[in-house]
């Protein structure tokens, strides 16, 4: 598909279509109550160093189409995923270590909402879908609060149970806590603090790159969220 030939279909893949958007993190699924009698274990393991589900995956998607300027329609969500073992492909292509492909199976997924409003910056800036998404398709994902690609962009999740990990964002940059199975935000964001040339912390600064959404008008954002 255009520069980004990396991610055309593949006769291997396990998708009929390999999404524009890849995994920025793949994270273990924990055996609980809610799983099968006698189904099989990978052993211990993880952040929460509990038992694992053989083969299933926490998978949680990229902010989008590349940045936060072009992925306001693209909305964010963790697929939970049954895969044979690892693969490798995408930015680097297949990996020695992994094969490019093996049998997948999609489990469920869950879109990264916050339905309670934790999630707002310091200027006053809401999530995207309160001021602007493609069209009335997105009715269910406005009235659920459902985080965009403009929003966040999240590149790791540490999973401690099946219902609360830590998800680590890189607009801001921040972490907040997220229920990975349902994907409901479970906190507010905190940001990365600042520190001086001797590693101390500086009160009241935070790290922040030039998508995060503090730099926004409120203005500007009610009028044209595109802007």
């Amino acid at each position: 598909r255009g520069e980004y030939n990396n991610w055309i279909a593949h006769p291997d893949a396990p998708f009929s279509d390999m999404p524009w958007v890849g995994f920025s993190d793949i994270e273990p699924i924990y055996v609980d109550d809610e799983m099968e009698q006698g189904e099989p274990t990978g052993g211990t393991g993880g952040m929460a160093g509990g038992t694992m589900a053989l083969g299933k995956f926490f998978c949680l998607s990229d902010n989008g189409y590349g940045s936060s300027t072009n992925s306001a329609d693209y909305a964010l969500n963790i697929a939970r995923i049954k895969l044979e073992r690892p693969f490798a492909f995408g930015h680097g292509g297949s990996s020695s270590m992994f094969g490019r492909y093996t049998e997948a199976e999609l489990l469920g997924a869950a879109f990264l909402h916050d339905p309670n409003k934790f999630i707002s910056w310091e200027n006053g800036a809401d999530i995207q879908v309160t001021y602007k998404v493609p069209d009335d398709t997105w009715a269910d994902l406005v009235k659920d609060r459902v985080l965009t690609g403009r929003d966040l962009d999240p590149e790791g999740l540490a999973v401690l149970s099946n219902d609360c990990a830590v998800l680590g964002d890189e607009l801001m940059t921040s972490i907040l806590n997220v229920n990975p199975t349902t994907g409901e935000v479970l906190s507010p964001f905190v940001r990365t603090p600042d520190i001086d040339s001797e590693g101390k912390f500086i009160p009241d600064k935070f790290l922040s790159t030039v998508s995060d959404k503090v730099h926004c008008k409120v203005a500007t954002l009610e009028e044209d969220a595109d802007e």
